[in-house]
């Protein structure tokens, strides 16, 4: 298929070539022959100009001379007539461009002329009327006359003389230019024969330039045919009257029918997802008003149903004289399949990060079981021997406490791992970080290989930050985690805190860019293997790490750089071979920080009926006799169905609903939703302890008033009923 198309495209491809060959020869010829017609032109304007410039001098040089003449022959006049014809005689032998001179007067008879026989003879009646004229205007008057098969310029002027200066008559020049119209027509000729041989060259140099500006266009023209037949993406080049001026092929897989659009609106209408069509009509105004760029990415619908992703880029390309865009070029991009990879690659990482923390708790699992075996021993040790003592005896009361203590413990546990597995969007609000560090470093004690000695030691007198406890401890955890890995053999693992201040001068950290302010330093260093330096730069890039296939993710250092960066904070490491490593990191200082601290032990009491929900028979007993000591009424039900028909039966008589989330037969969304179909102000208080942070949010737009995470204290559950209820007051235990 590709072998029977390609022919006849490079055909048509020569043939074009040809076709746009010799339309640059026309062009050319075309050139040569209107440089030709304006030079003919050119040479025709300048013979006629010529011919009447040369004209006005001879006539007024020929006036000059006459001037002359006559103020000579006034000047004579005095001494008679003798003296007057010698000096016409003389002036007309003298100077040979002098074809006559003659003296006439008022009388219209001869005075004095050059040729002798003609003194005193009388005027023609043609000359007379022409002196009464020169008389009358007082100025030149100049002919041209054939005298001897010669042109001559025949000037008249009036002179004067006489005692009083009076006009006595006039004077006839007759002036040949024959020889001097004959050098001034020689060199105009060579003058035009300079103009011909330039036009010449001139016709030459275009028809060469024509030809080679010819060949450009038509290499331009050849390569920009190919761009659009070829390009894979629509282009459309659009004016301001929304005409079209050219496309690409590829645009017929945009717009169906691009082909035979003439206009832009033609062209858009073609789409029959109209939200998208104004979105682009939106853009092309854009870029018309005078956006250098416009960008967008649109989701549309096509007519079969599917959508898809475009990347639409709209630019200006030509300007008018008052800066208004004229041209615009569009591009049209099928993003689609890099659209679904993105999300699928965001959805690949989103897993694997949350598989790199389970990865985490499967490596402290053992260390976990470890520490519940010694909790649980205790508990059932102790619950057996308060079978031996009455209650009330102090040996019954330590037992008891033996008792809360580790199940306090293990709840503790339970919750900082739930914590760290769980996915939860950042939280900003005031961590104590030496708080965080010391639970890490608790847990570290318990999981972390007994060969490695652990240091910590607070030097800050400010440890609190604003950010999210779970991200800061799953980060101090990532970091132990991967340190205990460099030390296989064991070692020393040290965090040291400390109080810095950042200034303008040493802000850049790095690849941070920090905001001078007060910042809280934990520097943690561990005594292994340490790293090259080309493995320090690529210790944070996602999906790179240095153990054995199985072993990680490659993910922990990536997760802990996001974290620091959520948090506008820095990282920064320093490692040698055989020496270990540092991390440095830098958290801004929260400037009025109040942590909450933990409960206290008042159990505040209260009255009204509640009906507790959970399918844990011992929990509900327990729940029971709790809510009882503080003075409520308890109903118990085993799921979330019996408990809709339960409180269908006195939905005014229940005061507060305590809420189990995981439930067989009804769960607790379901049962909170037709619980507020039966009253849709009745109080509700979620127990769990699984529920995500989603979980609970979506729960609070449903309706919840409130949400304990087991298991509780009984002061807590006091606490958050009493939060709920509205009512109460304390009572110590």
């Amino acid at each position: 298929m590709t072998a029977s198309h390609s022919a006849p495209d490079a055909v048509a491809t020569g043939a074009g070539r040809q076709r746009l060959k010799s339309e640059d020869q026309k062009l050319a010829l075309l050139m040569g022959l209107v440089i030709l017609i304006l030079m003919t032109v050119v040479l025709a304007a300048s013979s006629s100009l010529f011919s009447r410039l040369q004209n006005e001098y001879n006539r007024r040089l020929s006036i000059a001379i006459a001037k002359t003449i006559s103020e000579s022959i006034t000047r004579v006049s005095f001494a008679g007539k003798f003296h007057t014809r010698k000096l016409v005689g003389e002036l007309a032998v003298g100077v040979k461009e002098l074809s006559y001179i003659s003296v006439e007067t008022i009388q219209n008879r001869v005075f004095a002329h050059s040729e002798t026989k003609l003194n005193d003879a009388e005027l023609s009646e043609r000359e007379q009327n022409e002196n009464r004229r020169c008389l009358a205007e007082k100025a030149p008057f100049v002919t041209e006359k054939l005298v001897a098969d010669r042109t001559v310029n025949e000037v008249i002027i009036p002179y004067s003389g006489g005692i009083d200066d009076e006009v006595m008559g006039t004077v006839r020049i007759g002036i040949d230019f024959t020889d001097l119209r004959r050098v001034q027509a020689d060199n105009f000729s060579k003058l035009l024969f300079l103009i011909a041989g330039l036009t010449v060259l001139a016709i030459l140099i275009a028809y060469r330039f024509s030809r080679h500006f010819g060949r450009t266009m038509r290499t331009l023209a050849v390569q920009l045919q190919a761009i659009l037949d070829h390009a894979p993406m629509g282009l459309v080049i659009s004016r301001s009257d929304g005409s079209i001026v050219l496309l690409s092929r590829e645009t017929e897989s945009f717009f169906p029918g691009a082909d035979s659009a003439a206009k832009v609106d033609e062209l858009h209408g073609s789409l029959g997802d109209k939200k998208c069509r104004a979105r682009i009509d939106e853009l092309e105004q854009l870029a018309f008003a005078g956006e250098s760029l416009v960008e967008k990415d649109m989701i549309l619908c096509d007519a079969a149903g599917s959508h898809k992703m475009w990347q639409v880029s709209k630019f200006p390309i030509e300007k008018n004289e008052r800066g208004e865009n004229t041209l615009i070029c569009s591009f049209f991009r099928d993003a689609t399949g890099k659209f679904v990879a993105e999300q699928e690659r965001e959805k690949l990482r989103e897993q694997l990060l949350h598989s790199q923390k389970m990865d985490a708790i499967g490596q402290l699992a053992g260390g976990v079981a470890h520490d519940f075996n010694n909790l649980l021993s205790g508990i059932m040790g102790a619950a057996e021997l308060l079978k031996d003592f009455e209650p009330g005896s102090p040996q019954h009361a330590r037992f008891v406490d033996i008792i809360l203590g580790s199940a306090a413990k293990a709840a503790d546990l339970t919750r900082k791992l739930l914590t760290f597995a769980h996915k939860r969007e950042a939280e900003r609000k005031p961590v104590d970080m030496l708080r965080v560090v010391s639970e890490s470093f608790e847990i570290f004690k318990r999981t972390l290989d007994r060969k490695i000695v652990l240091c910590l030691q607070n030097f800050a007198r400010q440890s609190v930050v604003p950010g999210d406890e779970t991200l800061l401890q799953n980060l101090i955890m990532n970091l132990g985690i991967n340190a205990s890995h460099a030390m296989p053999d064991g070692g020393t693992l040290s965090l040291v805190m400390k109080n810095v201040s950042i200034t303008s001068e040493n802000c850049r950290v790095g690849a941070f860019e920090l905001v001078p302010g007060n910042y809280l330093e934990l520097e943690l260093t561990d005594t292994g293997i340490g790293m090259y330096p080309e493995i320090q730069k690529r210790i944070f890039e996602p999906f790179f790490t240095t153990k054995e296939p199985g072993r990680g993710t490659g993910l922990g250092l990536a997760m802990v750089y996001g974290s620091i960066k959520a948090h506008d904070g820095s990282i920064t490491v320093e490692s040698e071979p055989g020496r270990g490593t540092t991390f440095r990191i830098l958290l801004p200082a929260a400037h009025e920080a109040e942590v909450t601290d933990a409960a206290d032990e008042e159990v505040i009491s209260g009255s009204g009926r509640v009906l507790i929900v959970d399918d844990e028979e011992i929990l509900r007993a327990i729940g029971r006799a709790m809510l009882e000591s503080m003075g409520y009424d308890v109903l118990l039900a085993v799921n979330g169905r019996e408990a809709v028909d339960l409180f269908k039966k006195m939905p005014e008589e229940i005061d507060l609903v305590i809420l189990d989330m995981i439930m067989p037969v009804m769960g607790g969304k379901e049962t909170l939703a037709e619980l507020k179909k039966i009253r849709s102000d009745c109080r509700i208080l979620v127990a769990s302890g699984f529920a995500r942070e989603s979980e609970l949010s979506e729960m609070k737009k449903l309706g919840i008033n409130g949400s304990i995470r087991k298991p509780f204290r009984l002061a807590e559950l006091s606490r958050a009923i009493a939060g709920v209820m509205g009512q109460g007051t304390g009572q110590n235990r």
